[in-house]
């Protein structure tokens, strides 16, 4: 699988097989918004202050974990999500873990030990542990 952030458009692209994509090919699958044709900041809602599990806001970065599940800096909403793998699920994909922030549907931009602010890179060690750039 490929991932792609399309950050100014608040979507990940997703395609199925790697060795297939080609120039101008639609993605498979879209993270983030309704559908290809949109690119609504926190869709479905278009609110910048109503983060959601389905929505983005500026996504920066992208990691897939050994199980095959999408991680995504979702940089304007202050979080980290994780989305159980896109491709095996049916439907719209929504997140089912929250890092950085309380809930799915708050953004709270006081520092703590808890929050993020901008989180813009992803990456795992050998051992399998996710590592943030806040």
């Amino acid at each position: 699988s490929l991932y792609i952030a399309d950050t100014l458009n608040h979507r990940i692209l997703g395609y199925r097989d790697v060795r297939s994509v080609s120039l101008g090919q639609p993605a498979d699958i879209v993270i983030g918004q309704v559908s290809l044709d949109r690119s609504i900041p926190n869709s479905p809602n278009g609110r910048l202050t109503a983060p959601s599990q389905e929505g983005l806001l500026l996504p920066h970065a992208v990691a897939v974990d050994s199980r095959g599940d999408l991680w995504v800096a979702d940089s304007g909403n202050g979080r980290v999500l994780r989305f159980p793998r896109p491709f095996a699920t049916p439907g719209p994909a929504r997140a089912n873990l929250v890092i950085g922030q309380p809930n799915f549907s708050l953004r709270i931009t006081d520092p703590t030990p808890r929050n993020m602010n901008f989180p813009v890179g992803l990456a795992f060690t050998t051992g399998g542990h996710l590592l943030v750039s806040d």
